[in-house]
């Protein structure tokens, strides 16, 4: 059986995160592995990853199409541009490898000029992993300005009665309900996952501190992943700052920053708190090994978001590590905390709360009052629950 799998996207986050779980789908005897991916994209360290633990997977290459912003209009123009890039590169190699199945690693990157101009596979069946749809978030009154849910709506009604889709997959399980309740034609080909979640590498936490230069005694509270305003960073910051907060507190940042953040850190007041080790900064992409230390070193972690209502790989990476957490009360990730009781919820916009909270779970028998309801969750992330249901949807 011949698969191709669809990944254009140069940050770590897909690649590792997805692909690594699919090809342990694909047993080497029986299946024949095509990835069609950028340059770009290829020389990602997270991309080194995969190819060093499958060897025989063919790589083949489309020019990368760059996002000039984040705007409707640059959006539509990159989608149209991939789309049709992508269409071209498969007729040409389906000439020569006659392809079973595609997988869309990243089935958002294109999605809507897929929906417009049909499928570019041709009669060959896909499937594929598709995360942020956001057009049925206010039926279950999670906040979100969107200006063309009706848009999406008709676009994503049109894409499941494509005769060649096979299965999509979510880790939005409010999508697959609100598929069934509206009656959606073909609703069960969309599958609700919890994100496959481990890490290869374990450290003890006093070791893990003292690679990393971190305090050996301090609660340490990690925020991880890109370092943006969504993020809740400045209302995080704003609670350290605040004089009632844990004295033995410090908060670890990991990850990519943006222009706004970077620009934050480098203000003075920022400087002091990283001078008084109260806030330590590991700038830009994590190895495996970084990321294990890092979760290892930590006793909490922030997923404080704000205006983002869809799930975060964080809070199952928190799950894996058997770490509370410290949520906003929006979005679906509120949502699983209530369901779950991982940890606290803060309002963001109140200074006290979050310091109130923050304090309550530095306090052990807090702390631990949450672990047998995190363990419970960590077994739902666990990697082959996501395989089984991959191959039995997608594979078989």
């Amino acid at each position: 059986m011949r698969i191709l799998i669809i990944e254009t996207e140069s940050i770590g986050h897909y690649l590792v995160g997805y692909i690594k779980y699919i090809l342990r789908c694909l047993n080497k005897k029986k299946f024949q592995v095509t990835i069609l991916t950028t340059k770009k994209t290829s020389q990602h360290p997270s991309f080194l990853i995969l190819k060093n633990e499958n060897k025989n997977i063919n790589l083949e290459f489309i020019k990368e199409i760059k996002l000039k912003n984040k705007q409707t209009i640059s959006l539509i123009f990159y989608q149209i541009k991939l789309y049709f890039s992508i269409k071209k590169k498969f007729r040409y190699l389906n000439k020569k490898s006659k392809f079973d199945h595609v997988i869309l690693n990243s089935f958002e990157r294109f999605d809507k000029a897929l929906c417009v101009f049909g499928t570019p596979f041709q009669n060959v069946n896909f499937s594929g992993i598709y995360l942020g749809i956001r057009f049925h978030l206010k039926e279950y009154k999670i906040f979100f300005k969107g200006r063309f849910d009706f848009i999406s709506k008709f676009l994503f009604q049109r894409l499941i009665k494509f005769q060649n889709l096979k299965a999509i997959l979510t880790n939005d399980f409010f999508l697959v309900r609100y598929l069934k309740k509206k009656r959606f034609v073909n609703y069960n080909k969309v599958h609700f996952l919890h994100e496959p979640k481990e890490f290869n590498y374990s450290y003890n936490k006093l070791v893990a501190r003292k690679n990393l230069n971190l305090s050996k005694k301090s609660k340490l509270l990690l925020v991880y992943g890109a370092l943006i305003q969504s993020k809740g960073i400045k209302e995080l910051v704003s609670a350290i700052l605040d004089s009632n907060i844990n004295k033995n507190l410090s908060v670890v940042l990991a990850g990519q920053q943006s222009e706004e953040i970077n620009n934050f850190f480098n203000t003075k007041v920022l400087q002091n708190l990283i001078f008084n080790k109260k806030l330590y900064i590991f700038s830009g992409w994590q190895s495996e090994i970084n990321e294990a230390k890092i979760f290892s070193a930590c006793d909490i972690v922030w997923i404080g978001y704000n205006n983002y209502p869809i799930p975060s790989g964080v809070l199952y990476q928190a799950a894996t590590k058997r770490l509370p957490i410290i949520v906003s009360n929006k979005g679906i990730i509120n949502h699983f905390n209530k369901k779950f009781k991982l940890g606290y919820t803060v309002n963001l916009n109140n200074t006290s709360d979050i310091v109130n909270k923050i304090n309550a779970m530095c306090d052990y028998s807090n702390y631990i009052s949450f672990f047998s309801n995190i363990e419970k969750f960590r077994r739902k992330a666990n990697p082959n629950i996501w395989i089984n249901k991959f191959k039995k949807v997608v594979i078989n």
